[in-house]
């Protein structure tokens, strides 16, 4: 059995969106990340996933290192995935700063049994199923700029 996949960037051209940010608080991103990524995709927590806390107490400047990840289905054959990266320094008065990254990806799977299948699949993916891989494509582009807006509202960075 084969699988025909199709990935692409949310944020295309660029593939991620940077926020760099010094001052207070800066770990504040390591306590809302998952909480706001539930909230803005409308997943159960099921879907999120923390994929990496790292954090060095042993210097003046701590630092932490944090990832998640977040799988929403969207139908059948397509899921989107959202990812936050952030990476910073935090002193014992709560000063520092952090560097998030966002960036997500719209993946699509079809399964096939023999070279017609695939042909099908091919065929209705090129004339009917673009159009809703697009939407998709563009309702997850509204979240991860509204996940920015999020961030760039609490560290009081906004345009």
């Amino acid at each position: 059995m084969g699988e025909l996949k199709f990935a692409e960037d949310i944020l295309a051209p660029s593939s991620k969106i940077t926020v760099e940010y010094a001052g207070k608080d800066p770990f504040w991103i390591c306590t809302a990340a998952l909480k706001m990524m539930r909230d803005t995709l409308k997943l159960s927590s099921k879907d999120l996933r923390e994929d990496d806390v790292r954090w060095d107490v042993t210097g003046e400047m701590r630092e932490f290192y944090c990832i998640w990840r977040a799988k929403r289905k969207e139908d059948a054959w397509t899921d989107t995935w959202v990812k936050i990266t952030a990476h910073g320094f935090i002193n014992k008065e709560r000063q520092g700063n952090v560097k998030i990254k966002l960036e997500g990806y719209l993946e699509t799977k079809f399964s096939y049994d023999n070279a017609f299948q695939r042909w099908l699949w091919n065929l209705f993916n090129y004339f009917f199923y673009w159009r809703q891989r697009r939407s998709y494509l563009d309702h997850s582009k509204d979240d991860i700029m509204s996940i920015r807006e999020q961030i760039l509202s609490k560290y009081g960075i906004l345009r």
